[in-house]
């Protein structure tokens, strides 16, 4: 996931110096070309150089909101996962009640689950690597690791 939003913000951030540079160069044009160009060639630039900063502030702004969304769905999306994985792990050892740890005042000693949690979360992230890889390596039209008969 962190690999996946790193991707984007790359690409947001190329987008943008794109734009930028593309600005300087018109503002470095506009500089050299001042003394022969009339004063409506002039506004005309300095209009299209405002336009393009006004542009760039948009994708800018649009690109930090998509970022903030995108960061958000992947949390969730984890979170989700968490939750699953919680609850599997109460109900296989037993536990009434899970609360996380900003809730709890005290504790006794071996009573927090939370490096089970991690290890059940990374077990399943690269068991589910391991199966898209070999997915995508068989000849299994539908995609699915063949059965081993338990």
């Amino acid at each position: 996931a962190k690999a996946e939003l790193e991707a984007i913000i790359k690409e947001k951030q190329s987008r943008i110096d794109e734009k930028i540079m593309r600005k300087e160069k018109i503002r470095k044009e506009l500089e050299m070309q001042a003394t022969v160009l009339s004063e409506k060639a002039i506004r005309q630039r300095q209009d299209e150089l405002d336009r393009m900063e006004r542009d760039i502030q948009r994708l800018i702004d649009d690109s930090n909101a998509e970022i903030q969304r995108r960061q958000r769905q992947m949390e969730l999306s984890i979170l989700k996962e968490l939750d699953a994985i919680i609850t599997e792990l109460g109900k296989e050892e037993g536990y009434t009640i899970i609360l996380p740890a900003e809730v709890i005042l005290y504790s006794g000693e071996g009573t927090d689950i939370t490096d089970r949690v991690i290890e059940k979360y990374d077990k399943s992230k690269s068991s589910s690597h391991k199966q898209n890889t070999t997915s995508e390596e068989s000849n299994d039209p539908a995609g699915k690791p063949e059965e081993t008969g338990k």
